[in-house]
């Protein structure tokens, strides 16, 4: 993950890197999750922290962005280690295997809730603004909400079909959430809940990433293709929804 002057990467442990010269800072000590791969790494901006997990452990660790200390060593039990982290308000939801953790950071990141999310693991998790959350098993799609009058977070919608793809990767952008599905991008209004778009590029099998790069630009990635599209965003947020994917954004395949 990217922090304001450094790059955060996870493998056999958390190594920090410099975003000028790509020099090393620092490696830290894997000894919390048990010298299993790290597979999470969330900057939590208005936390100034960065967290970390493993799908192998149940431990969760807070590092301070700066002095890359740790704050905070926190266990999240459950089938899995979480694999994916929002900062969602005062909340910091994480996923433990088919359910949602929330924990409250005012609170030194206290368990509040806990509760079944879908049938199967989550494979995706974004955060739209402080208080919309959405998740993927990769067959269906929630939309969550944290309450104005506390810190619970409930369902607000559950969109059972994809256009009958599958879901693997969600991004946020802009006012609108994407969803890299078989070999397609479909994208919703954040505020409507409705599907806005359906983006097609030079995909052949299934999008398992995505990544946003700058303000303009957006790349979608299938490991099974080998394939990178490259989507660019227009200079200003389209008034009207719909119309021509064309129209938008322009994209271009890159083959790996």
């Amino acid at each position: 993950c990217a922090t304001e002057q450094h790059m955060w990467v996870g493998s056999s442990q958390v190594t920090v890197w410099d975003g000028n010269d790509r020099s090393l800072v620092a490696s830290l000590d894997n000894e919390p999750h048990g010298g299993t791969p790290i597979t999470l790494l969330q900057h939590l901006a208005e936390q100034s922290a960065v967290v970390s997990g493993s799908s192998r452990s149940a431990t969760l660790v807070v590092w301070h962005v700066d002095t890359h200390a740790p704050l905070r060593r926190l266990s999240v039990p459950g089938e899995r280690g979480p694999r994916h982290a929002c900062l969602l308000g005062p909340l910091l939801v994480v996923d433990a295997g088919r359910s949602l953790v929330a924990l409250d950071t005012t609170r030194d990141y206290r368990e509040v809730q806990r509760w079944r999310a879908h049938r199967s693991g989550v494979v995706g998790m974004v955060a739209l603004g402080r208080a919309q959350l959405w998740t993927t098993d990769g067959s269906s799609v929630v939309v969550w909400r944290r309450r104005s009058t506390g810190r619970m977070v409930e369902v607000s919608q559950q969109i059972d079909e994809c256009f009958d793809q599958r879901v693997l990767a969600l991004l946020r952008v802009r006012s609108q959430v994407w969803a890299g599905c078989s070999r397609s991008v479909v994208c919703w209004d954040g505020r409507t809940l409705d599907p806005s778009q359906m983006l097609n590029g030079k995909h052949v099998d299934s999008i398992s990433a995505m990544l946003r790069v700058g303000e303009r630009f957006v790349w979608s990635v299938s490991d099974i293709d080998r394939c990178i599209c490259v989507w660019k965003l227009p200079a200003e947020e389209p008034a009207k929804k719909g119309g021509s994917a064309n129209a938008l954004l322009n994209s271009r395949g890159v083959q790996m």
